[in-house]
């Protein structure tokens, strides 16, 4: 129960947690800002202006006059991705959104994992503290019978001095131990969002605490795919592919297409007077000729990058089997490390 109350209170408070959180939801409002990119984009818009005309501008020697001027009109525009620009730029702000997912989910694991390994360190070094002061208890009962056996001739004044060390050496053990269980409540407190000050830590007996009754010593391949950094990896790869695309497309004409209806009048009153209506249809092309070669060197930089992530993604699989590796044979070695003790 205190396990899972500290638990609930480092998930609903961690700070690292909200920060993933909030950046996931970041990278999803980002793609649908950039899925708008598909849909025709339509505005309004409304003028009122007042103003004077001179002639002489033009070259005419006539007076010039005052008028007034209201225009209101719609525009549409959509963007015809002929080459796959802005579909490769979603594509990426996908891929980017699984990268946050992923990160998100790394955090609540790590979160996870590192409240109840605080709590069970605090438990033992509690219980450590708790052994050693019952066996410096011990220790003294004994001091107090070398003493008697000193005093009556039986035995010599060293035997005294050996136990007294032997009662200061557990005891100088006692300080460590206590900064560890400070350092350890201090760790959950920061975990839980939690000043120091502020925090009771949940108390919790190392003897309640009880491993699975079946812990695996080898696990299928398949299941390190799991893994959020592995994940995220390669949603980063994802990325970085997409991103070719995009400076690919960039090298190509870019076309648009556009309408606009209004009306216009001397005043709001004439807006919608027959007579005061204007349209315009058109298409527009843009195809960059020469630019000093940056477009052809932002699609190779583009190229490297995606090497780069493939690379790391390579590196994050290798060393995810490195750890798997390395937990497995630590639950092999510590069975043969707690049965050598148990015997002892």
């Amino acid at each position: 129960e205190a396990v899972n109350a500290a638990m609930s209170q480092a998930l609903r408070a961690n700070p690292s947690l909200r920060a993933a959180q909030a950046s996931l939801r970041e990278s999803e409002a980002n793609l649908r800002a950039g899925q708008g990119v598909f849909f025709p984009s339509v505005s309004v818009g409304a003028e009122l202006s007042r103003a004077r005309s001179n002639p002489a501008l033009q070259g005419a020697s006539a007076a010039g006059a005052e008028y007034s001027l209201a225009t209101a009109n719609v525009a549409v525009t959509y963007l015809l991705d002929v080459f796959g620009q802005e579909r490769r730029t979603v594509e990426a702000l996908a891929a980017q959104v699984e990268e946050q997912r992923y990160l998100a989910q790394a955090v609540y694991l790590t979160l996870s994992a590192n409240v109840v390994n605080t709590l069970i360190a605090h438990a033992a070094y509690a219980a450590q503290i708790q052994e050693l002061g019952s066996l410096i208890e011990v220790e003294k009962e004994q001091l107090r019978s070398v003493e008697a056996q000193v005093r009556a001739g039986t035995a010599p004044y060293s035997d005294t001095l050996l136990q007294e060390t032997l009662i200061a050496n557990n005891m100088a053990l006692i300080a460590p131990l206590r900064q560890k269980l400070s350092q350890a409540e201090h760790l959950l407190a920061s975990l839980t969002g939690n000043p120091s000050s502020d925090f009771s830590f949940p108390r919790i007996d190392l003897g309640s605490l009880t491993l699975p009754a079946d812990i695996p010593v080898s696990l299928p391949s398949e299941w390190v795919r799991r893994r959020p950094d592995i994940l995220a990896a390669e949603a980063q790869w994802h990325v970085a592919s997409a991103n070719i695309g995009v400076a690919t497309a960039a090298m190509f004409p870019s076309f648009n297409l556009t309408a606009a209806f209004g009306s216009a009048g001397a005043g709001v009153a004439d807006l919608f007077k027959s007579g005061g209506e204007f349209w315009s249809l058109g298409a527009a092309l843009a195809a960059p000729i020469f630019s000093g070669g940056r477009l052809s060197a932002q699609r190779q930089a583009a190229i490297a990058e995606y090497e780069v992530q493939q690379a790391n993604y390579r590196h994050t699989v290798l060393a995810a089997f490195q750890q798997v590796a390395d937990a497995l044979n630590a639950l092999e070695h510590d069975a043969q490390a707690l049965q050598a003790e148990s015997e002892a």
